[in-house]
């Protein structure tokens, strides 16, 4: 019940932020020309207070854009989700010629709700992922706010297109593994030993427990490494006060497997520590707009073992990852976060295979560890970013650029 009345609450607002930037001017109308001149200085709005996979993607845009010579800075407008009133003052904005918009398309007139009236002339772009092959309905005509949209992955633009009149670009994310990362801290922190065989899974209550898919990961581990007395599953879940039942749902699926349960809130270098703790990282999602804990563990070198399906491909493939087969079912969610359409059932058979080969072969982790930190290098990463904002006004020197390429 608490689920479903913060639910009902949260797009109340979000209506009542629509009907306000409505009415304030702030919808564009028509295909807009580019402007002429290239944008000096970039904000990037996003509900940084809410740690989750499109905050970490705004900080990961900043990074990639102070590194193509451009001068971004965050907007933090989460107050705004809850306190209709909220306003960013127009001393902390400053006056950015361009804003990116890091949310989702329901959100993109709460944020606008919260930027002070010397940013509205601003060039406005959305930055918004989706996981379906089918739009998201329910985000209704966000774009009519914005006077472009980009979106991290191939996938996602295919959907987003379907329902946007304006221009629906790609510009990935672009991740920044550390060089030296203390692989025995979290080891420590868990209490696993330098011999234990370690596989890495995440998800997030709020993001849709059967999009995740821990389950799967749950059962391939079992069935490929069951047998192995130094296999364990760490499996690192988010949002887990956001809806207890579920959550009790997958603390049930745990039962009788070797699981170290992580809930705690991690810093971005204990994520990476956690990553460095692990042998393999599995991620047997129904369908992703992205994936970026998958970039983030290939970044680090870490194999990894994923469905071979939806936005993450942009990134994988079958020369630095260990692909898992599936076949698209219709949409069976519980939470009911997504229906209307179809994702991916991946193979747990397949995925089992994979951790057991793995298990078996050091040399077989390395070839695909490092084969993924090739293909995730910085200045791989930045060749495409750049390549990908080159046609835009985002820059305001092409040799900036050319120094990352």
């Amino acid at each position: 019940m608490k689920v479903k009345l913060r639910a009902a609450i949260g797009t109340l607002l979000a209506v009542w932020a629509e009907y306000r930037v409505t009415v304030s001017g702030f919808e564009v109308k028509g295909l807009h020309p580019r402007p002429s001149h290239r944008f000096a200085k970039i904000a990037v709005l996003s509900f940084f207070g809410r740690h989750n996979g499109i905050s970490a993607g705004a900080l990961w845009q900043i990074d990639a854009l102070t590194e193509a010579g451009i001068s971004a800075f965050q907007l933090d407008v989460t107050a705004a989700i809850r306190n209709p009133l909220f306003r960013l003052s127009a001393e902390s904005t400053g006056a950015p010629s361009c804003m990116v918009i890091h949310t989702d398309g329901q959100r993109v007139a709460v944020a606008l709700s919260a930027i002070p009236r010397a940013m509205r002339s601003a060039f406005r772009v959305g930055y918004c992922a989706w996981e379906l092959p089918d739009p998201p309905l329910a985000w209704g005509r966000f774009d009519r706010f914005l006077h472009e949209v980009w979106t991290p992955s191939e996938f996602s633009r295919l959907a987003l297109q379907k329902m946007c009149e304006k221009p629906v670009r790609v510009v990935r994310h672009v991740v920044r593994a550390p060089t030296n990362v203390n692989d025995r801290a979290m080891r420590d922190r868990l209490g696993l030993s330098d011999s234990d065989f370690v596989v890495l899974a995440m998800a997030d209550v709020r993001s849709s427990l059967a999009r995740k898919n821990p389950f799967g990961a749950i059962a391939a581990f079992r069935q490929g490494l069951g047998t192995h007395a130094n296999a364990v599953l760490v499996l690192k879940v988010s949002g887990a006060d956001h809806d207890p039942t579920t959550f009790a749902s997958l603390q049930a699926a745990l039962d009788g497997s070797r699981v170290v349960l992580l809930l705690d809130r991690l810093s971005m270098d204990e994520q990476w520590q956690l990553y460095a703790a692990c042998d393999v990282f599995i991620s047997l999602h129904r369908a992703e707009g992205y994936g970026l804990p998958m970039a983030e563990a290939m970044a680090i070198g870490r194999p990894v073992v994923g469905t071979g399906w939806s936005g993450n491909l942009d990134f994988m493939n079958a020369t630095n990852s260990a692909l898992v087969d599936y076949k698209l079912v219709e949409i069976n969610d519980p939470q009911g976060v997504y229906a209307g359409s179809t994702w991916a059932e991946p193979s747990v058979a397949h995925a089992a295979e994979w951790l057991g080969r793995l298990h078996a072969s050091s040399d077989l982790r390395a070839e695909l560890g490092n084969a993924a930190a090739q293909s995730m290098t910085i200045s791989q990463q930045m060749k495409e970013f750049n390549n990908q904002i080159r046609s835009t006004h985002l820059v305001d020197s092409e040799k900036k650029m050319e120094r990352t390429s």
